[in-house]
């Protein structure tokens, strides 16, 4: 299978991304925690999950306002916690 070294790098890239996601959706946002039995809860327990994680990453971006600053979902928790901490003061 004669791939180019470019293609090898961006599929590497791609798999690297996909493992920060699903780390990211079992860790912070429950994609482990669900109970549902039926296909199509375990669907839309699995797309809301990763859906967040994606939304999380959005307002990350728009808050820092740089696209080359590294993506930490415990911070944006973090932040998000201090800030309706400080707005419940």
């Amino acid at each position: 299978m004669g791939l180019s070294a470019q293609t090898i790098y961006r599929y590497d890239k791609a798999r690297f991304q996909i493992a920060f996601l699903l780390r990211d959706a079992q860790q912070c946002t429950g994609l482990s925690d669900g109970q549902a039995r039926s296909a199509n809860k375990l669907r839309l327990h699995c797309h809301a999950s990763l859906s967040a994680v994606s939304f999380a990453k959005l307002e990350a971006r728009q808050i820092s306002d740089q696209c080359g600053v590294p993506f930490s979902m415990a911070s944006l928790k973090r932040r998000c916690f201090t800030q309706h901490l400080l707005d419940r003061i």
